[in-house]
Formats: C-alpha cells, structure tokens, sequence
C-alpha cells in the first residue's frame, strides 16, 4: 500500500491483487426454517470482529457486503486480514492484510491496528502506531466496486491533522469516490473529494436552529440525514448529492423525533423515540417515506410503538423493500447478552419481530435485501464484536424469524 516507504518491518501493509484472492466462498448450511449459517473463519484465522453489513447498487442488484476484520498468529508476527464479502455470492471480493511484529516483554508495543469503526461494508481502515511521535497516522480506503481498486484517502492523517474528536460523531461512507462523512451534532465535516484525506466543514445545522442526533445513511452517491428542530418537537431529514445541486431537505415536519435514518432505492425509513432522541426514551418506533421523481420524500407512514419501556437505537438503521431493520437496547435487560436486540417491521401491516442472539452473544450488525435479513450475533464483554458466523433469514418467512412483538397504544395527551 502506498506511502509506507518511511516504515519498518514492524508494521505493514498490503492490498491484494483480486483476481488472485483464494479464499473459498462462504458454505450457507440450514439453521432451521428459513434460516441458514456461514462460517466466517473459513480456515485462514482465529479471530473475527467488527462487522459492518452495507448494501451496494453497482451490480445493479442490492448487494449486501460484509467487512471483516480478521487475525491469527503466524510465527513471530500477527497476520490481520480485512476483507469485503459479497454475502450473495459468498465471494471475497477485496482483502487489505496488515503484518505486525508480534508484541513482547521487551517491545510490547502495537506497532499495527485495524480500527474498530468502519463505516461500510466496503471500508477498510487501521493505523501505523509510531511510538516515537506519539500519534498513529490513519489508513482508510473505500472499495470500488466498478473500478474493481481501493480508493485511498492520502495522505495519512494523524488525529491532530484530522483536527477534530471524531468519538463524538457518527460516521457514514458513500461508495461514490469513498467519500466520509461525520455527523457531530451542530457541525457536518466530511473528507469530499475522492483520494483525499483533507476534512472540510460540509455544513453546520446548529447555525440554523437544528443538530444531527444520530445515524445517517448512504446509498451510491446518495447521503440521508436526520435533523432535531432545538426548538420544537419533530425532525426533518435532509440529503445531498455530488452533483452540484446542494443540500436538499427531503421531507419537512416530520411530527416524531427521528433519532436514525435508513436508505434504500425507493425509500426512506426512520427510528424515533420521544423526548428529542435522548438516550433511552420512550415511544420506540419507525415510519417509512417513498422517494419520489422529483427527489422527496412522500406518503410518510408513522408505525406504532413498538416496546412499552424506554429505548435507544444502538446502530444503523436497514431497509429494502417493506421491511426495516434496527439494532437497540432497551434500558432493562437481564445481561450482556441481552443487551442488543434486532427489531424487524413489515411496513405494509406494522408486523413486527423481536430478534435476540443466541446463547452467550448478542445482536451486533444486520442488513436487509430484497430477499435475505443478513445478522451477526457476537460475544458480549472483554470478546465484544467477536464472531464467527454470519446467519440468513428468508423474508417470506417473516412470521418464523424470532419472536412476535405486540404493539404498544399511543399514550393519551
């Protein structure tokens, strides 16, 4: 990989030539009706964590990918392998492999580390610790799916270069030119131009009476947001383009609180909860937009609340087709393992499944096509967002996938 020439053995870096990838496609075996499970380690590591499930249009099929990040010990040093999944096909379509110098008594330092928030199924990211300089320049690239290369984003930066905390934003990755972007609050900043680490302000809601209050998604070169009103109940959600047109707001007045948005070809789907999507709230529940021709949103259809105690939405929100899909935790739980939960709606009845992990793991990433809901379950506590499958579900088979959940009433006001 480029601009390593300063570097030593300790730690580097390496893309793979695609065409010459030999890691086996993924073997689905039946887990029950409906249900089917692949083994991520596949024989090349001990060690899997920090999935990430995105769709992709390129194909011109939704596409789920699956980033992985995955090590094993080799002699005296650690091989750690990120690779892109097509989870259709099962094929591995992109690998980045870092070498680092396994630690000891006398060095224990970490001289590689692949990070632990990428922002697609088609990011690869870590950084080179240089304890010298006390900073670690940071590596991500994007996969592009058409050109079949990484898109890197040079030069590395160090988090002073980067110039801001990132901890306290929510990141989403746009396939089109590997664009990030960094939802903080008041401020929108987001590295535009494609190949290029430089990050810029993109736009600042705060300066307008609105902040972002969570996750945003993205689409080919589409990018969704929500926006809280510091002033009044309700949301907006709002979208830009690179096409010169701007920032657009796709739909105005949205009458509940949207604390996460998801994107698909036809549709925009929402997570909300009352009291302007501080953490653990009441009145958990979705709505679903339509895009439109003139580049909207349309007939927004507000679902019923769905749990009858506060909750929080812990990641992403999936949707494709009519279902929506949501990690989130609700504030009493009987453990660790309980924690995560995945809540699947059918949009056309409000129907809706409460999906837990299995014993001993807890829902960590899930993504949703026209046919399959894709989930990883992982171990909870000092192994969390360890895995080693990847499970699922067909669609047509709803009403088998985890357990009903009853809808809650309105509460009068």
């Amino acid at each position: 990989m480029p601009q390593q020439d300063a570097w030593d053995d300790k730690c580097t870096f390496w893309q793979a030539n695609p065409d010459l990838i030999q890691i086996p496609p993924l073997d689905w075996v039946p887990c029950g009706e409906g249900c089917a499970r692949a083994d991520i380690y596949q024989g090349i590591a001990t060690v899997a964590s920090y999935p990430v499930i995105s769709l992709s249009l390129t194909p011109g099929v939704p596409t789920p990918l699956l980033r992985i990040a995955e090590g094993t010990p080799f002699g005296s040093h650690i091989i750690d392998i990120q690779r892109v999944v097509d989870l259709r096909s099962g094929e591995t379509l992109a690998a980045v492999e870092a070498i680092m110098q396994k630690p000891t008594e006398l060095d224990p330092y970490a001289y590689c580390v692949s990070a632990a928030g990428p922002v697609s199924g088609l990011v690869a990211n870590g950084s080179r610790a240089i304890p010298e300089i006390r900073q670690a320049p940071f590596i991500r690239g994007t996969w592009d799916l058409a050109r079949g290369a990484w898109t890197w984003q040079l030069p590395w930066p160090t988090p002073d270069e980067m110039g801001f905390n990132t901890g306290y934003c929510q990141r989403v990755g746009m396939e089109a030119g590997g664009r990030i972007f960094y939802l903080c609050g008041n401020v929108i900043r987001a590295a535009m131009t494609p190949g290029s680490s430089e990050i810029t302000v993109f736009d600042t809601p705060g300066d307008s009476g609105f902040y972002v209050p969570g996750y945003g998604a993205a689409l080919g070169d589409l990018l969704v947001w929500p926006e809280l009103d510091k002033a009044n109940a309700g949301s907006r959600v709002r979208a830009w383009r690179p096409d010169g047109s701007g920032i657009q707001i796709l739909l105005d007045k949205i009458p509940v609180d949207t604390c996460a948005v998801g994107l698909s070809d036809t549709r925009v789907a929402g997570f909300s909860t009352a009291g302007a999507c501080d953490s653990y709230r009441q009145e958990g529940r979705f709505w679903i937009a339509d895009r439109t021709k003139e580049g909207i949103l349309s007939n927004l259809r507000v679902g019923p609340i769905f749990w009858p105690e506060p909750v929080v939405e812990a990641d992403r929100v999936s949707t494709w087709g009519d279902h929506i899909a949501a990690v989130w935790v609700e504030r009493e739980n009987d453990g660790m393992a309980d924690r995560r939960r995945l809540l699947l709606a059918r949009t056309s009845d409000w129907a809706m499944r409460d999906i837990r992990g299995p014993d001993g793991h807890e829902v960590w990433e899930a993504g949703l096509t026209d046919e399959y809901l894709y989930v990883v379950y992982t171990l909870p506590g000092a192994k969390m967002a360890q895995f080693s499958e990847v499970y699922r579900y067909d669609l047509d088979k709803f009403d088998l996938i985890g357990k009903p959940i009853v809808p809650v009433p309105d509460p009068v006001k």
